[in-house]
């Protein structure tokens, strides 16, 4: 097993995985200038009723102080959200949601999709013929590969972040640098759990599929068609999303998103984070024997 998984990872070193690792670390860098900029454009002109332009009236002078109050919070939020202590928040958010799923969706497309394409397979079942142990390495460094993805960009955010919201000219935080560390942390955590979700569903995908483009579109696909399904009052609390929605706290987003996922789903907020990681453990297991059933077909090059 130990050569096996040696053998996988070192697959993992290829132009597509440390792109798209790339992409999506380039992509939270992006969300965070652009999050910044937005707070202060806003701290800049608060969004002031047109009928208050030229009115001296005390309701309008009232209206004018809320709005620029308004907007010096939404800054501090956000210059807060982008020092080095909260930063894990967006990067456990993108890694969790929309993001982190087109990421690992790639890598199994050319990891797992591609050894039917590039016509590999059958040499790898020649080496290791047990195909539970094929599944679970594949599984295992797609997992692990979006995980260093997550941890990379939150390196890179812990540096970038402060000195984007300087740069941006956004209010000091209030609260020392480290504070809220230990709630960055939990958030990587519990994102850690999401993203081996989407290994299963795309481990799954790839013995159905059977070609890196459809492994990667079917992977992208059945994650958020669940998502779509989610905003269905009717069968939303069924759906994967509800439950990712569930175990990562998603909330509404502010000038700096921490997601993609919460302005998609309608149920998932009323489930509880206990319910979310049972949701996800059963989607997962559900993956793996799809994964299991269809790869002991025969399997063609």
């Amino acid at each position: 097993m130990l050569s096996l998984l040696r053998a996988e990872f070192a697959k993992l070193v290829r132009p597509l995985v440390w792109g798209s690792g790339l992409a999506v670390a380039g992509f939270c860098l992006l969300i965070t200038w652009g999050g910044a900029n937005n707070a202060r454009g806003a701290l800049a002109s608060p969004k002031i009723p047109s009928l208050c332009d030229d009115s001296v009236t005390a309701q309008c002078r009232h209206v004018i102080a809320a709005a620029h109050a308004s907007a010096r919070a939404a800054a501090l939020a956000t210059s807060s959200l982008a020092q080095p202590g909260e930063i894990g928040h967006v990067v456990a958010g993108m890694l969790a949601s929309v993001p982190g799923l087109l990421l690992i969706a790639l890598i199994a497309g050319g990891h797992w999709g591609g050894e039917w394409g590039l016509r590999t397979i059958r040499q790898l079942l020649s080496r290791e013929g047990r195909r539970s142990r094929v599944l679970a390495a594949k599984w295992l460094t797609i997992w692990s590969a979006g995980v260093a993805t997550m941890l990379c960009s939150w390196l890179i955010l812990l540096i970038a972040g402060p000195l984007i919201a300087a740069a941006a000219g956004l209010p000091a935080a209030h609260a020392a640098l480290w504070a809220g560390l230990v709630s960055s942390a939990s958030a990587i955590g519990r994102a850690v759990l999401v993203l081996g979700l989407f290994a299963a569903v795309a481990t799954a995908a790839g013995t159905i599929a059977r070609g890196q483009l459809a492994t990667t579109a079917i992977t992208a696909g059945a994650m958020l068609l669940a998502l779509l399904l989610a905003g269905i009052a009717s069968v939303g609390r069924l759906s994967p999303a509800s439950f990712v929605q569930a175990w990562m706290n998603f909330g509404a987003s502010g000038y700096l998103p921490t997601n993609f996922w919460s302005r998609f789903v309608a149920s998932g907020q009323q489930l509880s984070q206990l319910a979310g990681l049972t949701g996800i453990a059963a989607t997962t297991v559900v993956a793996a024997l799809i994964a299991r059933w269809r790869f002991a077909a025969d399997v063609t090059a």
